[in-house]
């Protein structure tokens, strides 16, 4: 492994950066003085361990004179899992509504009936959705305050007029309305029920929601959050959690300087990466890094494949491919006396019965099945085309090709997944958008 001081050296060449830490008055050039409790827990890290409580609050105590080393590492390990390359989203901003129910002490964004539009009318958005895309944008962002329509009567009547119960609802049908222009909608609602999350997927791409900060104590008289129903940090953590579960790619972050101490914002952190660790793919993965380098220049680095590690998944997924190997040979060496149809019914039925523990099991101890009209549609999916014609054509080509010839067309199909998990996105045109959970 790459020592720390090389690290930090190298960083001090890279791009003048001393100049900048110079700039910024940060001592440098003192890498012996760094006290080894640093330096511990900054190994660790280069080692890809994840960083506990006790060691973030380490970091937390530096000296201005050893933060240096700090930018050094997360120079260091920015570069080797992304590079130097900066992706982004050209996009447009519309706050449908700047009425909230909140009163957050910091914010500059709420306005009171009267001071402002009370929604941005339909026409208003198309028109702003139309001249952004003629821009080139790819996305649209929508924003509102936090269900305004409980407290204004007026803004409520407005929404009502129009046809609308909630922000929620009028959100929704504007992003149905924008998607059809062609631009992708990413929508920032505030809290959000599971059903509404539900509906905010058919048109949104993906979604967000700030944590700011996991701290109760912020909600108390005198703080920044008092008064504030819908930043109760459970409530949050639930929506985000909720959007999870669903497979909405989603943005969050914390908020610094609203009166929160360093280990709230620890916590906060934390409570982000527990929920990412739950239901999020690791943007910073060698596989994802390898994704994005096919996408944009079509060249694998052979590194990345030799340093992959394995799980047990991995291991499930050779015995399954050795198991279907058997199969093959066993269907082209001793002759099933069932039809085409009739073995197929047998294999899903004892398939079905074999699973059936493991489904138990999910649904009782890790997370329930969301039965929506999606997923049902996705079954029927599956039974229909990776099933019952994926099996008779795979059946057909056994008689004919013979089980070599046969099975190397199967194993292709990981290629062929390869290529549609790598092909660019119309949102950015960078990497396809799996869902956060996939």
């Amino acid at each position: 492994m790459i020592s720390l001081s090389k690290i930090y050296y190298d960083f001090l060449k890279y791009n003048n950066s001393s100049e900048l830490l110079e700039l910024h008055s940060i001592p440098y050039n003192n890498f012996d003085s760094i006290p080894n409790k640093f330096l511990t827990v900054l190994e660790n890290y280069l080692e890809d361990n994840e960083l506990n409580r006790e060691q973030l609050r380490i970091l937390t105590s530096m000296e201005i004179e050893h933060v240096s080393v700090l930018m050094a590492v997360a120079n260091y390990i920015r570069r080797r899992k992304k590079g130097d390359l900066i992706s982004f989203s050209k996009n447009v901003f519309i706050p449908l509504t700047q009425l909230c129910r909140d009163q957050c002490s910091y914010c500059t964004f709420k306005i009171e009936p009267g001071e402002g539009e009370l929604l941005v009318p339909p026409e208003k958005v198309l028109d702003s959705a139309r001249k952004a895309a003629q821009a080139g944008c790819t996305e649209l962002l929508f924003v509102s305050g936090d269900k305004p329509e409980i407290i204004y009567d007026v803004y409520k009547d407005k929404l009502k007029s129009m046809g609308y119960s909630s922000t929620a609802d009028y959100m929704i049908s504007m992003s149905e309305i924008c998607l059809e222009e062609n631009i992708f909608p990413h929508s920032n609602l505030g809290i959000a029920n599971q059903s509404e999350l539900k509906r905010f997927r058919k048109s949104n791409p993906s979604m967000g929601l700030m944590l700011e900060n996991i701290s109760e104590r912020l909600m108390k008289p005198g703080m920044a959050h008092h008064k504030c129903p819908d930043k109760y940090p459970k409530a949050r953590i639930n929506t985000i959690s909720t959007a999870g579960e669903l497979k909405i790619p989603w943005t969050s972050g914390i908020l610094i300087g609203i009166g929160e101490n360093w280990d709230e914002r620890i916590d906060s952190i934390l409570e982000l990466r527990k929920i990412n660790n739950l239901y999020g793919i690791d943007p910073s993965s060698e596989l994802c890094d390898m994704a994005k380098k096919t996408a944009s220049n079509h060249e694998i680095d052979i590194n990345l494949l030799i340093n992959l590690q394995f799980t047990i998944g991995d291991l499930w997924m050779l015995a399954a491919a050795i198991g279907w190997a058997l199969y093959s040979i066993y269907l082209f060496y001793w002759k099933s006396k069932l039809k085409i149809f009739d073995r197929f019914a047998m294999i899903s039925f004892f398939g079905a019965l074999s699973l059936l523990p493991f489904y138990v099991g999910e649904e009782l101890f890790y997370k329930e099945t969301i039965f929506v009209t999606e997923f049902y549609l996705w079954v029927i999916f599956a039974a229909i085309s990776p099933g019952i014609i994926a099996f008779t054509l795979y059946t057909i080509a056994q008689k004919k090709l013979g089980a070599s010839l046969t099975g190397f067309t199967l194993y292709v199909f990981t290629v062929y997944g390869c290529l549609l998990y790598t092909s660019p996105s119309p949102r950015d045109g960078l990497l396809s958008r799996m869902p956060s959970s996939a």
